[in-house]
């Protein structure tokens, strides 16, 4: 099972630009995903509206700093989901797998998003940092960036009214995810150059199983699961993604084998074994308050 995760994490093309050319603009314009410390008397702007774009609005403001939440296009009301729910689906997913290649990509690109969660513990946060005059929100993207008086100043523009202008902010986080290429993962750019694993636009074409052309075969399993895997299964870089390519992988690995099914009260007591593993866990897990 090659389960590789992301690939190198992505900033928007002028920022990134900007990172490379000044070293101050670089340890002020963070991803989502790196280390960082907000100042308490700090102003962000946050990039975004994603899962982890809410999770930095609450944790800048927990520290006592202001954020600007900045997004391209309005947010929409509410999505738990990165893709419809029918796709997470068996009848769903097998449509889609029943589709070629191109018409799968052509369907991710239109269905694929960002999800935008209503979460009470954070709503809480950003109401209460609204009142206080720390929260505020703005649809517009950010034209320039330079040094300024409070470690940066930013030029934001608008396609959907007045632009917000010159602003002067300590810095800005950018949950702007991961390169989605595969190509961006060595082992992968190995396999590719030793096996010819075919590739298209960044994405690997993989079977129905998940399994790598060239090297999974029936007697030797070779399977992809993540965000690599998405083109098979619409979610598959979600928990349920990730145990529904799991669970088949076990099954085909179980057919290749020929391993013998377990009798009924065997079956049985492994189940209750495993529950009462899994209650001693829980009970000794540290309480905390749960955000997301």
């Amino acid at each position: 099972m090659l389960a590789l995760g992301h690939g190198p994490l992505n900033f928007p093309p002028q920022l990134a630009k900007l990172r490379e050319s000044d070293p101050e603009i670089a340890r002020r314009t963070v991803q989502g995903y790196e280390p960082k410390r907000y100042h308490p008397q700090g102003r962000y702007i946050v990039l975004g509206a994603g899962i982890a774009s809410v999770n930095e609005w609450a944790n800048a403001l927990d520290a006592g700093a202001s954020v600007l939440a900045l997004t391209r296009n309005p947010i929409p009301d509410e999505q738990d989901l990165n893709v419809p729910r029918c796709l997470f689906e068996a009848l769903g997913i097998d449509l889609f797998q029943g589709a070629t290649f191109d018409e799968r990509i052509a369907l991710l690109g239109a269905v694929l998003k960002g999800t935008h969660p209503r979460r009470q513990g954070w709503l809480e946060r950003i109401e209460r940092g609204r009142s206080e005059g720390r929260f505020d929100q703005a649809i517009g993207e950010i034209a320039a960036v330079e040094r300024g008086p409070a470690g940066l100043r930013v030029n934001v523009t608008s396609r959907h009214g007045q632009d917000a202008g010159w602003l002067d902010v300590t810095g800005i986080i950018c949950p702007t995810g991961f390169n989605k290429s595969a190509l961006t993962l060595p082992l992968i750019r190995r396999l590719v150059e030793h096996y010819g694993v075919p590739v298209e636009g960044g994405r690997i074409k993989l079977r129905s199983n998940c399994g790598l052309p060239g090297l999974d075969r029936p007697d030797s399993r070779l399977c992809m699961m993540g965000i690599n895997a998405n083109s098979v299964i619409p979610h598959g870089d979600t928990i349920a993604g990730l145990k529904y390519i799991a669970r088949r992988f076990v099954a085909d690995v179980a057919r290749a084998e020929r391993l013998r099914r377990r009798r009924f009260p065997s079956r049985l007591a492994m189940q209750l074994r495993l529950a009462s593993q899994a209650s001693q866990a829980i009970r000794q897990a540290r309480e905390t308050e749960q955000l997301a």
